[in-house]
């Protein structure tokens, strides 16, 4: 599972951003903070998100840091610096750094346009708070409170955070399939499951440039509850990538004596997954011919029998009926 930490430098990849630390003093010690702000030269805006460590001072350090917040996204003194991928701007980004004056410098330059400073843009009152301590609502509600009346708007994001965003990414199902029936029946599925709060290992989902295939699959094959299985004629004939799968995942039957398949029927008999497969075919499917939503519907069900799905089905089912 990520930290808090991780999610907090991993926030606004896709915009410059800059990194300082400030010493908040208590009537105890120091707390360093580290302070990011994040610079969109699209939009003309920028925001901030500070990293607050396990600390005993509560309340008290988060309000003396909403009335700092303005000191603390100055851009002054040394300070790292986060590019966006060029792929996410369009055009140079001039960066100074310190010195001469101790002020940095940021300055975008669209291609066609002129020079864009960061002292251009806006700030939106915006900042996010990530605390490695738990916090009360009674406590949150008047922390938000005061920030308001600053005219700051005030998103916490605590343990409960890096908990429900783990579950998120985490992967609970791994879809197995032939790439032929990758457009009609694994993607819509997969999206749709997605969806659904029941995150699942999918290739265009799970594999990033560089990533070994071998490697990513073995781990999404070992580490994901359920295996779905798209038992198609183009599966059946397949005795490449997706027979090593089906054998990593009867294994793993085997060994941990449970059903790990999920398997979803699409224009197949009994007697073509029995030659595939005798053991399979006595395995209760799923037939694709239902429709994508009910599929997802019932594969989701029984994914969330062994796994541990985020917590938005709980609200969701709570949500009142539209009329």
């Amino acid at each position: 599972m990520a930290t808090l930490r991780e999610y907090f430098d991993k926030s606004s990849q896709r915009i410059l951003t800059t990194i300082s630390t400030h010493k908040a003093v208590t009537t105890d010690g120091e707390v360093e903070i580290v302070v990011q702000v994040h610079y969109d030269f699209e939009s003309g805006t920028k925001y901030a998100s500070l990293y607050i460590p396990k600390t005993k001072y509560g309340r008290d350090l988060y309000m003396s840091l909403l009335t700092q917040l303005e000191e603390m996204m100055k851009p002054r003194g040394i300070h790292d610096v986060k590019l966006p991928p060029p792929a996410h701007f369009y055009g140079m980004m001039h960066v100074q750094n310190g010195p001469p004056d101790g002020w940095m410098t940021l300055i975008d330059r669209p291609l066609g346009e002129p020079d864009n400073p960061a002292s251009n843009l806006m700030f939106t009152g915006t900042v996010f708070f990530y605390s490695d301590n738990e916090i009360s609502e009674v406590n949150l509600a008047l922390l938000k409170d005061a920030a308001k009346q600053r005219k700051l708007n005030l998103r916490w994001r605590g343990p409960l955070f890096a908990r429900e965003r783990s579950l998120i990414e985490r992967p609970v199902a791994f879809i197995s399939y032939d790439s032929r029936d990758k457009e009609q029946i694994a993607r819509p599925l997969a999206i749709k499951l997605q969806q659904s709060n029941c995150p699942v290992w999918f290739d265009e989902f799970s594999l990033g440039a560089g990533d070994s295939l071998r490697e990513s699959i073995e781990k999404g094959l070992k580490e994901t509850a359920k295996c779905v299985v798209i038992l198609s004629p183009h599966y059946l004939s397949n005795q490449r990538w997706t027979k090593v799968e089906f054998n990593s995942v009867f294994t793993r039957e085997i060994i941990e004596e449970r059903n790990v398949f999920l398997p979803v029927w699409a224009g197949v008999s009994v007697e073509d997954v029995y030659e595939y497969s005798p053991s399979l075919a006595n395995r209760l499917g799923i037939d694709w011919n239902l429709g994508l939503d009910l599929v997802a519907v019932k594969l989701a069900q029984k994914i969330g029998q062994e796994a541990q799905l985020p917590s938005k089905n709980v609200w969701r089912r709570d949500m009142p009926e539209s009329k």
